[in-house]
């Protein structure tokens, strides 16, 4: 009995080493599997991740170029109301073509305000002067002033000149004696005027 006993007990020796094996085993396979699952959602979420950061980098790069476009368009804003506080005087600058009469009628008052005699004739424009015109809804008129008076009185009219509510262009002067105290001015220049 005794060694049926020890043949149990070697039996269950038998049965319970690899009872244990197998417990270790499932729990190393289940252990396995959980790492293996674990190692593949990290790779998976790290490439989510790389996907991810791209995107927010190009979002970044979009948004500063919007805040650029934004600032931009902020300071038009900011310079068109800045304009628009100018925007008469500009007009009053270069008049339409109806305001011709006008031009010629202030220099004449200016002219008399300084005692000058003036002779104003606009010119015919060739073809090729037309050409010259670079801004598109803005012309140009070209005239010949002929003025007589004193040398003080000349330079008063010029100084006053400064202040004419018309944009002049001035490219020729020529400059006689006709007496002693009367000169002679001719002037050629230039007015410029909307379409």
């Amino acid at each position: 009995m005794v060694e049926q006993n020890q043949k149990t007990n070697n039996n269950k020796k038998k049965i319970s080493i690899p009872i244990i094996d197998k417990r270790i085993i499932k729990s190393l396979v289940v252990f396995g599997v959980v790492i293996l699952v674990a190692i593949i959602a990290l790779i998976f979420l790290f490439s989510n991740i790389k996907k991810q950061s791209e995107a927010i980098k190009q979002l970044r790069i979009e948004y500063k170029k919007i805040l650029k476009q934004s600032e931009i368009y902020s300071n038009l804003q900011k310079n068109a109301t800045i304009a628009l506080d100018y925007n008469e005087a500009v007009k009053k600058l270069i008049p339409d073509k109806t305001h011709l009469i006008d031009f010629s009628e202030n220099l004449n008052q200016l002219a008399n305000k300084h005692n000058l005699e003036l002779g104003l004739v606009f010119k015919n424009v060739s073809d090729s002067d037309e050409k010259k015109t670079t801004y598109q809804h803005i012309d140009q008129v070209t005239f010949s002033i002929n003025i007589r008076g004193s040398f003080s009185d000349f330079i008063n009219f010029l100084k006053d000149l400064k202040e004419f509510p018309y944009y002049i262009d001035f490219y020729s002067f020529n400059i006689s004696n006709v007496s002693e105290e009367l000169i002679s001015y001719n002037i050629e220049g230039r007015i410029f005027i909307e379409k």
